[in-house]
C-alpha cells in the first residue's frame, strides 16, 4: 500500500514539475524522497525470519 502512495506522489511531483511551479516542485520532490528513505529504513530494518 505504500509503495502505491509513493509511485502516486511521485506521478503528482511530475505533474506538478511539469506545469506547476518550480518552487512546489522542488517541495514536494523533498517530502517524496524524505518519504521514500523513511519507507527503505522501515523495510531495511525487519528481521527476516529465516529457516534452513
Amino acid at each position: 500500500m505504500e509503495f502505491s502512495a509513493l509511485f502516486l506522489a511521485v506521478t503528482v511531483v511530475m505533474v506538478v514539475a511539469w506545469w506547476g511551479t518550480r518552487t512546489l516542485a522542488l517541495a514536494l520532490f523533498a517530502a517524496t524522497l524524505l518519504a521514500s528513505i523513511a519507507t527503505y529504513l522501515h523495510h531495511a530494518s525487519d528481521v527476516l525470519k529465516l529457516s534452513f
